[in-house]
């Protein structure tokens, strides 16, 4: 809990639980550690119903978190699989002629509203924005135009350099290029989760090096203190939901073509796929004979998602191609976190990659590489036949831990809020 003396800080969140998916994990968590550095968050969000997917398994971390909602006229999709993906498809073709920066822009005035009460009420000492959606930037910047509050941004994904942000013409990306200026010439420091969103934002805004700073993706580590019982076949899991170019085409066809040449026991393994999964992947398995051996077991709240890595011997990540080198997804360190050996089909030259070989997690094939994840399935199930135990990441690990993380950005709220250091953490 947050003590009388703490700063405050108005954190504008579009996604916050109970709102689940991945882009929920940073923030959430930062605002739970916040308070151990002398921060109280004080939080705009959007209401659940405009939303799809939910998990309250973090209701009790964040008990002494003030939350506050705002409304939106954003349509939410229906179902979780095609018609979900079909809905979402044609909302972002929409919001790329109509609604800029995305489809959330309705959210914002209600988010603004709701930002100017909370101001007049409570007294802060900055503004921390977190992004996608951006915009929750706008609004951000927008109230700390109007009471002159130092601002701060967290870029989760690159904004214009997004391989998959959709600009009808030319004049679309030039505004959208405009925005991103306004945002950062605004803000006091503009944050990223990797160098390369950083340097891709430099090449078009230098503001000077001082302006911009790495806040690394993580993991909690109570979320791993829970005890699992492990199985007793060799398990592979894959954690997060397979959308847009998320695929387990690699996946599916490797452990189909070991069990066909017998270089592994069907009996003896399983796949675990955690998170949404559009039908057309069911009938894959099917296709490649090893639906007995995929399990889907759906979206799940996150701290059963985390027992089942902890139950599995082999965590695969899958970041393809056409995303680019910027993405990194926020289960990789959660992977890292559970001290499991990683098996990575990512872009080699890519930030997924290079957190994989800097850990020593595990490791790295191109995406579409099936004989070069067959390779190292093989490998990793011959050791847990032999009883061999499967390592993981062994190396600057505690640079991904998210109590050390808050404390990074503790720091960074301070220094732009012209406070004292912020204390350590209890």
């Amino acid at each position: 809990m947050a003590e009388a003396s703490s700063k405050r800080v108005l954190v504008i969140a579009h996604y916050f639980p109970p709102l689940a998916m991945g882009g929920v994990q940073r923030i959430a968590k930062f605002c739970k550690y916040l308070p151990d550095y002398g921060w109280e968050p004080l939080v705009i969000a959007s209401a659940p119903e405009n939303y799809f997917a939910f998990d309250t398994s973090m209701d009790r971390e964040l008990r002494w978190v003030r939350v506050f909602r705002a409304g939106s006229p954003v349509p939410v999709g229906a179902g979780t699989g095609e018609s979900f993906n079909t809905w979402r498809r044609r909302l972002k073709a929409f919001a790329g002629w109509f609604l800029v920066p995305d489809a959330r822009v309705l959210w914002s005035p209600s988010a603004l509203l709701l930002g100017l009460k909370v101001l007049t009420r409570f007294k802060v000492d900055c503004i921390l924005a977190t992004a996608p959606p951006y915009s929750s930037l706008l609004v951000a910047r927008l109230l700390a135009a109007r009471t002159g509050l130092p601002l701060a941004v967290d870029l989760r994904d690159a904004w214009v350099d997004d391989p998959f942000a959709y600009y009808p013409t030319p004049l679309h990306r030039a505004l959208a290029v405009k925005l991103e200026k306004y945002v950062t010439s605004g803000s006091a420091k503009v944050i990223s989760i990797n160098q390369r969103i950083i340097d891709g934002l430099r090449r078009r805004h230098d503001l000077g090096a001082a302006r911009y700073a790495v806040v690394n993706q993580g993991f909690d580590p109570e979320d791993f203190e829970q005890v699992v019982e492990r199985s007793e076949k060799f398990t592979i899991c894959y954690a997060g939901s397979l959308l847009r170019n998320r695929r387990p085409d690699d996946l599916f066809r490797a452990v189909s073509e070991l069990i066909e040449e017998k270089e592994v026991e069907r009996m003896s393994l399983e796949v675990d796929i955690v998170g949404f999964s559009p039908p057309v992947f069911k009938m894959l398995a099917e296709d490649l004979g090893i639906s007995d051996v995929v399990q889907f077991r759906g979206y799940l709240p996150h701290s059963e998602s985390v027992r089942h890595l902890m139950r599995a011997d082999l965590l695969w990540l899958y970041v393809a191609e056409s995303e680019g080198e910027t993405v990194l997804t926020g289960k990789l360190p959660e992977y890292i976190g559970s001290g499991k050996m990683v098996a990575a089909s990512v872009p080699g030259r890519g930030a997924a990659a290079s957190l994989v070989r800097d850990t020593g997690a595990g490791e790295v094939v191109q995406p579409g590489d099936v004989d070069g994840l067959k390779s190292v399935l093989l490998s990793a199930y011959s050791r847990w036949v032999s009883g061999e135990k499967l390592g993981g990441a062994s190396r600057e690990v505690r640079k991904y831990d998210r109590r050390c993380l808050a404390g990074v950005l503790a720091g960074i709220l301070t220094e732009i809020s012209g406070s004292d250091r912020p204390s350590r953490p209890r």
